[in-house]
């Protein structure tokens, strides 16, 4: 049997919740974004997650640093990288449709797995996500998610 599911649309609060659980104190992912660039979008007193949202909402995008790479290491998964020498750190690209895909890797079963066992696992992951008010989505369940959609595999347990 195959199952072809797909996303469709995310809303700006599960992106919110997806970058504030998967960013907030993570060893694995920094964050830059162009400020001057999409400062029109940001209302007063948004945190850094809702302009995150804001800004693949809109078609733009920002980049997530691998804080566990360094000068030499070959990026991972197929999205656009850069590496950055100030910080000496692998970036990756992130928009809207790099969320989906990845999201879609999972449901899917296309991304990387080790085995029956760590499919599952991720697919809990995003059974998660998608009821977060249900309490079980957490900085496991987003760092995996995070991981799958800029690696397209979890690299980092």
């Amino acid at each position: 049997m195959k199952i072809n599911a797909k996303v469709n649309e995310i809303t700006h609060k599960e992106l919110v919740n997806l970058f504030s659980t998967a960013f907030f104190g993570s060893y694995n992912f920094s964050v830059a974004y162009d400020e001057t660039k999409y400062r029109h979008l940001f209302k007063f007193g948004d945190c850094i997650e809702d302009k995150l949202a804001r800004i693949v909402l809109n078609k733009g995008s920002f980049i997530v640093y691998d804080t566990n790479s360094e000068k030499g290491d070959e990026p991972y998964g197929n999205l656009q990288f850069y590496y950055n020498e100030d910080l000496d750190l692998i970036g990756y690209r992130v928009t809207i449709n790099a969320i989906r895909k990845g999201i879609n890797a999972i449901l899917n079963s296309t991304c990387k797995c080790s085995d029956d066992d760590e499919r599952y696992i991720l697919m809990r992951h995003v059974i998660d996500f998608m009821d977060a008010d249900n309490g079980c989505f957490d900085l496991t369940s987003a760092d995996a998610i995070m991981q799958v959609i800029l690696f397209n595999e979890v690299i980092y347990g």
